[in-house]
């Protein structure tokens, strides 16, 4: 049974590397790329998800993900006490096109200590997730093929020397296929 989801993973990353140069092609695909780079859930292999305070952000995690998310694409925001969860729960439904009952809220546990503060976000931190082993697995691919290309490029404009860095490869690991996860 571990050998056949380990090939499944391995499948699923195999057709992300081999998708990723058409989808660049696709406006703001590689601003996804970069965003989860920076921003989404890496800690575990069955799990896409991007949180952030900025709707610009949100929307174009969310569109990325719900287009190609197998399994439902699930919505969680954090709020604190001085902020209204009705408004918070309307506000990221009407932005993202969702139906309000989608989006699931939690008081922040550690706001009660920070009175006074300001919050920069008005809107609250929202988390856009899909549980989708396969999409975590081709992302992984499109993401090491990403980070690849600006190893090049530096190669490229001679900022990185040769023979200083080693090749990363696909997978980022030196090899011809990734690691197979644990």
């Amino acid at each position: 049974m571990k050998r056949d989801y380990a090939e499944r993973r391995r499948q699923a990353y195999d057709r992300g590397w081999d998708e990723y140069p058409d989808l660049i092609r696709e406006p703001t695909f590689l601003d996804f790329i970069c965003i989860y780079i920076g921003e989404g859930y890496k800690r575990s292999r069955n799990t896409v998800s991007v949180a952030n305070s900025d709707p610009r952000v949100i929307r174009l995690a969310d569109h990325w993900i719900r287009y190609f998310a197998v399994n439902k694409v699930t919505y969680q925001f954090q709020f604190h006490p001085d902020q209204d969860p009705a408004y918070l729960r309307r506000f990221w439904s009407e932005g993202l096109g969702v139906d309000p009952i989608l989006i699931t809220y939690q008081r922040k546990s550690n706001s009660g200590r920070l009175s006074g503060r300001t919050w920069r976000s008005k809107h609250g931190v929202l988390t856009v997730r899909a549980h989708d082993t396969a999409l975590r697995h081709r992302l992984q691919a499109w993401i090491d093929r990403t980070q690849d290309g600006w190893i090049d490029s530096l190669y490229l404009r001679g900022v990185a020397q040769p023979g200083r860095a080693p090749r990363l490869g696909r997978g980022g690991f030196g090899g011809s296929n990734p690691p197979t996860p644990t």
